[in-house]
């Protein structure tokens, strides 16, 4: 009868044995997630964006600008330095995250041509930022730190001036990771230069 021939024809296929379908079943979920790994892993440790600077122009901060959000308004820069967390990539030519109460922080690594002055000035161009804190960390050391921002007195700004400025003594030849935490719940943007001083007050 056909019933009993097509049961002959199942019984008679190979069957992989148990152990090996075991494996089968695991390698379909363990390589997957082996792979996922891996490409988180990667992400985190790979290197801030960085910004060279070879001559004395200006040139645009905000483009390799990797972020952090900090929520709940709890990180240090000493924090971020003795644990560094994961940041993620440049959002656009000018980051801009809109209305929110949330703290951000912005991170980019700056090497330097050995010809190149010394003297620098970062400026922050969006008028309506609150608060801003510049910290430039060299060999994992704040060896610079201001603070800028509508909030802060003009009197007590580093560089009395229309944008929020924030004077840089950058060594040629060296490189350095600049770190911004802003705050601002008119929006928070980073339309950020860095210019040499000589350049920037002609």
């Amino acid at each position: 009868p056909l019933a009993q021939f097509i049961n002959h024809r199942i019984s008679r296929q190979p069957r992989f044995p148990i152990q090996f379908k075991e494996m089968y079943r695991l390698s379909s979920f363990t390589y997957p997630l082996c792979w996922a790994l891996f490409f988180f892993s990667g992400s985190q440790v790979s290197n801030a964006a960085s910004i060279q600077l070879n001559t004395g122009k200006e040139y645009a901060v905000g483009p390799s600008l990797e972020h952090l959000v900090d929520a709940n308004a709890s990180l240090t820069i000493e924090s971020l330095l003795s644990s560094p967390p994961y940041f993620q990539p440049p959002s656009g030519e000018v980051p801009s995250f809109g209305f929110t109460g949330d703290t951000y922080w912005f991170r980019v690594n700056i090497t330097t041509n050995p010809s190149i002055p010394e003297s620098w000035v970062l400026s922050h161009r969006w008028p309506a930022t609150h608060r801003m804190d510049v910290f430039w960390v060299e060999d994992g050391q704040v060896t610079q730190r201001y603070t800028v921002g509508n909030h802060v007195p003009f009197s007590e700004r580093p560089i009395p001036h229309r944008f929020f400025l924030s004077p840089l003594s950058i060594k040629p030849g060296t490189s350095g990771t600049l770190y911004l935490r802003i705050q601002s719940a008119n929006g928070v943007q980073a339309p950020i230069w860095i210019s040499p001083r000589s350049d920037f007050f002609q």
